[in-house]
């Protein structure tokens, strides 16, 4: 699914989720045209292979096809007009479609998704999306976003369900960047039953260190989550990674870039209060990651 409107808060994202949760053993190899990734889970004894291969067929039209097990095929078709209405009455300075076509063997499913985005005058950013979940129901989702005064944008998302004939998922959010290295977010979502508030921070302390926060709040039942993550580059070729969370989850990630074309992430963590139950074993993990450029 296209995040249209969470990637404008994707530094964030990207800190306290990227590298980390990493059980067993994960390879990935990347030409110019073709992606190939497989993974090896240890505790639950299960192997999973995709690959992908993409087409450029002109400078505004890609193509790619996803295969997956179990037989799981996605064809995918991205159209980009890039600047050729910036001179409309709409001023509009990006334009892209997408559709999704799927095919899922083992389910005896084909979900479909079309996308489209759009961009105003380098200061409001629209996306509509329509997909079948599961080949059956259909959905609808509406994310946008705009620069409402100097360095303060709002946005918001909503996803509606025709099955259920309701909104599944709405989201409405402020940003406010101070600069290119610190910005704030705050955020108020409702998925089914639950209503949570959100508020977070980023900040480049400098050129090879980042931390980030975020800070949610339950609305019915007043409990308040907290995760944490800082990120340092060590080198030229390696990079550390911490998060924690108030529920006393460690995560560790350490990227090293071993030569040129390879590059190994090692990722580690675990449940202080687990551990200290004796349950160390269904409180932990650890992986490993291999990246290979071509």
């Amino acid at each position: 699914m296209v995040k249209f409107y969470e990637d404008f808060n994707s530094n964030l994202s990207d800190l306290l989720n990227k590298k980390f949760g990493g059980e067993g053993f994960i390879a990935k190899v990347k030409t110019s045209h073709i992606k190939v990734k497989g993974n090896a889970s240890i505790k639950d004894a299960t192997s999973n292979i995709s690959s992908k291969l993409s087409y450029k067929i002109n400078d505004n039209v890609d193509t790619s096809l996803t295969v997956s097990t179990p037989h799981h095929y996605l064809l995918k078709l991205t159209t980009d007009f890039k600047d050729r209405f910036k001179d409309s009455a709409a001023k509009l300075t990006g334009f892209k479609i997408e559709a999704e076509l799927g095919c899922d063997e083992h389910t005896h499913t084909y979900p479909t998704t079309f996308h489209s985005n759009l961009k105003f005058n380098n200061k409001v950013g629209l996306h509509t999306q329509v997909m079948t979940e599961k080949g059956n129901s259909l959905l609808a989702q509406l994310d946008i976003y705009a620069n409402i005064y100097k360095q303060i944008y709002g946005g918001g998302e909503v996803i509606y369900d025709d099955k259920a004939k309701s909104l599944i998922l709405s989201k409405y959010g402020l940003f406010y960047r101070f600069n290119k290295d610190y910005n704030v977010a705050l955020e108020y979502s409702q998925e089914g039953d639950l209503k949570t508030v959100q508020s977070s921070f980023y900040h480049n302390a400098n050129p090879n260190t980042a931390v980030g926060s975020r800070f949610v709040l339950d609305l019915d039942t007043q409990k308040i989550g907290v995760t944490s993550a800082v990120q340092h580059k060590l080198d030229e070729a390696t990079t550390l990674k911490a998060r924690v969370d108030n529920l006393g989850t460690l995560d560790l990630a350490v990227t090293s870039r071993i030569s040129e074309n390879l590059t190994a992430t090692f990722s580690t963590g675990m449940n202080a209060s687990g551990v200290l139950h004796g349950k160390t074993h269904d409180e932990s993990y650890s992986g490993l990651q291999f990246s290979f450029n071509l």
